[in-house]
């Protein structure tokens, strides 16, 4: 029976330590490795100490409804409280290999270079302050270093396309509610979010309203309502697979901006720049672009 369980938990925690591998977590992958010898090595002193507790408990005599019940009771004692301890120990190896799920080594350098960075600026105000001095290419190079460690610097991009140049469509009202009535339309479960959206007026493009929502974590999602037809369709992008997404737009412009992260899960940060012109019933891209680094604020 403890070979038996033994096998069963090392095919699982081997099968974890495989998935994490083949996506390219090593860090995971490794300790799901270290769980399996840890497993092999705390099973066989798990499965003892329920046999310590089975002896200690286990009545004179046991009684039952029925041959069932009594057989059930017997296969218990013969091995239940051996089976839990090495289950409780199997556990225990599980959740220390699924805390590990989704990193990677670049992010536990960025981690480790953290107190690095803090250093670093705690030098450089105490230099402004009148204490011990260091030069510029020393923090410069302390800066450099923690980089190259995994921490993303802040993405440059060239200038934006002016928003002026995408004018505003005129409208004098009266506002058309969106049509709820057609459930087999996705957009109809967030009816408040959207129904509060077009109550507050347009606040993108002149004739639109924009309804944006937290959809998990570092994940957005939202609809643009056509407040002169009702009209409600999704905004260009949305959802997990674009990570800290945010939009930006503006009543007086039909130019809508979209910008995002790569996945946190690859080596190197990437920040992306979508642009979309609002043609009244649909989006048109207008220009993209990327960056190497974390996106900047705004």
């Amino acid at each position: 029976m403890l070979i038996l369980l033994v096998l069963a938990g090392v095919i699982t925690l081997a099968v974890m330590g495989g998935e994490q591998f083949m996506h390219g977590h090593m860090l995971p992958a490794l300790v799901a490795g270290a769980c399996v010898a840890a497993f092999l090595v705390a099973a066989p002193i798990a499965w003892w100490l329920g046999d310590l507790f089975r002896r200690f408990a286990m009545p004179s005599l046991v009684f039952g409804s029925g041959a069932m019940d009594l057989a059930g009771q017997r296969l218990f004692w013969m091995v239940g409280p051996q089976s839990l301890g090495v289950g409780l120990a199997f556990i225990a190896c599980v959740g220390v290999a699924r805390a590990f799920e989704g990193t990677n080594l670049a992010s536990a350098a960025a981690q480790a270079a953290t107190p690095a960075l803090s250093a670093t600026t705690v030098a450089a105000a105490s230099a402004t302050d009148g204490g011990p001095s260091a030069s510029a290419a020393d923090l410069q190079a302390t800066s450099a270093g923690a980089a190259s460690e995994g921490v993303a610097s802040v993405a440059e991009f060239p200038p934006e396309p002016n928003p002026q140049q995408y004018p505003p469509r005129r409208f004098a009202g009266p506002v058309v509610t969106p049509d709820f009535s057609d459930h087999s339309k996705p957009w109809t479960a967030f009816r408040s979010r959207i129904t509060a959206a077009v109550q507050a007026g347009s606040n993108f493009a002149g004739d639109a309203a924009i309804a944006e929502f937290g959809c998990g974590t570092n994940c957005m999602r939202g609809y643009i309502i056509n407040l002169q037809t009702g009209q409600v369709i999704d905004l260009p992008k949305e959802g997990e697979d674009f990570y800290n997404l945010t939009y930006r737009y503006d009543v007086g412009s039909t130019l809508l901006r979209t910008q995002w992260e790569s996945q946190p899960d690859q080596a190197q940060t990437t920040c992306y720049r979508a642009y979309f012109q609002w043609t009244g019933s649909s989006f048109l891209e207008a220009d993209k672009r990327s960056a190497p680094g974390a996106c900047p604020e705004g």
